[in-house]
């Protein structure tokens, strides 16, 4: 090996018991730090695993609350349209309501004018016409009527008359 000594060439390469001792101590001491140094990297690995492990989870709450808010956004967005409908129907029927009603009130003054220029005419008596035959002659009276009816007597001379 070059460079490198392993544990066993350490201890054997001891000059005496002292030195076999204190190799044995400092190897010893080697050693155990060895173990916490691994000790240490395997927790830490495992930390690194789990962190890594709850970033995924994360990750994947982070994704699931992004697909869900996408959702509820489309969702909305769905909502929104369909009240901008409702809406612009509703306007769309108040204003051909409103039109409606427009035009009925016009009706209804124009039917209520016909009402008061009838009324207006009726309380006035009619003028009648300038060639019309009542105005040329007055209407004939019952004794006028009889008169037209019966033949006139025929005239005697004076003195002459019915005998009695």
């Amino acid at each position: 090996m070059h460079g490198q000594l392993s544990y066993l060439d350490v201890v054997l390469g001891a000059k005496d018991f002292s030195d076999f001792s204190n190799r044995l101590e400092l190897l010893r001491r080697v050693v155990d730090a060895d173990i916490s140094l691994i000790s240490d990297i395997r927790r830490e690995r495992a930390a690194i695993e789990a962190a890594q492990k709850e970033l995924e989870v994360q990750r994947d709450r982070q994704a699931k609350l992004r697909d869900e808010a996408k959702a509820k956004r489309d969702e909305i967005a769905s909502h929104k349209e369909e009240q901008q409908a409702v809406l612009y129907q509703a306007q769309t029927d108040k204003a051909t309501a409103e039109k409606a009603y427009a035009e009925y009130q016009q009706a209804s003054q124009s039917i209520a004018e016909m009402l008061r220029q009838r009324a207006s005419a009726e309380a006035q008596p009619a003028p009648a016409a300038p060639d019309s035959p009542s105005r040329l002659r007055p209407l004939p009276t019952a004794a006028t009527r009889a008169k037209a009816v019966m033949p006139a007597a025929p005239s005697l001379p004076a003195g002459e008359g019915p005998v009695p």
